[in-house]
């Protein structure tokens, strides 16, 4: 997603980091402990939300919905499709998006970190660590964001403008869920980075099958 080596490298290193941190964390103070960070963050950007901002980020929020989702990836598999044919791209799109899911429901069931203020017995859908929406989210836009700078190699604003509007896109998601209430900035963060992770893996250039092996993906 037009970062070089050594910054990508730093990346995963940061998100490995912060996986393992906060995973600790969280099971130190158990399903209803409030981490410091937490206690730091959350003021912090409920200070900076009003109403019109809550109604601005809520369009983010809706976009890394369930239904969002599943909107942006048929869009981005029939794009896949129709203009390049690119079935392998697809494949691992899907595949990638979808384990993205998978895990994060599965997370979130092992971890049962509530989300704040509510109650397990009250809110059966109630666990929320790492936050879907950040975590899923983070794999639709980075795979989307590499898809098309993959197909306008030549253009020059795709390696400036593309990776930029997806990193806002996430960042605004993940601000929307702590705007909303409905996670812990640790639940966010740590979304962010498993998205990153999965990224990474799923990512092409990493699978042996990649353009520079001869096979075209996402080209």
């Amino acid at each position: 997603m037009g970062v070089n080596e050594k910054n990508r490298t730093l990346i995963l290193w940061l998100a490995a980091a912060i996986i393992l941190y906060f995973t600790y964390m969280v099971k130190l103070k158990g399903n209803q402990g409030t981490l410091g960070f937490d206690e730091v963050i959350t003021p912090f950007i409920l200070q900076l939300t009003n109403h019109a901002v809550e109604d601005f980020l809520s369009v983010f929020e809706a976009v890394a919905s369930k239904l969002g989702i599943v909107a942006i990836a048929g869009t981005v598999v029939f794009w896949l499709w129709r203009r390049k044919r690119d079935y392998k791209g697809i494949i691992i799109f899907l595949v990638a998006v979808g384990g993205g899911y998978g895990l994060n429901t599965f997370l979130k069931l092992y971890y049962g970190r509530l989300r704040p203020g509510l109650d397990i017995w009250i809110d059966s859908d109630s666990f929320g660590f790492p936050s879907g929406h950040a975590m899923v989210g983070t794999v639709l836009y980075t795979f989307t964001a590499y898809f098309i700078i993959q197909s306008y190699r030549e253009a020059v604003w795709t390696r400036r403008i593309v990776p930029c509007s997806a990193a806002l896109l996430i960042v605004l998601t993940g601000l929307s869920r702590v705007a909303a209430g409905a996670h812990y900035p640790s639940d966010v963060i740590t979304g962010f980075a498993y998205g990153i992770k999965i990224y990474e893996i799923g990512n092409p250039r990493m699978i042996k099958t990649a353009s520079e092996k001869g096979i075209r993906i996402g080209t």
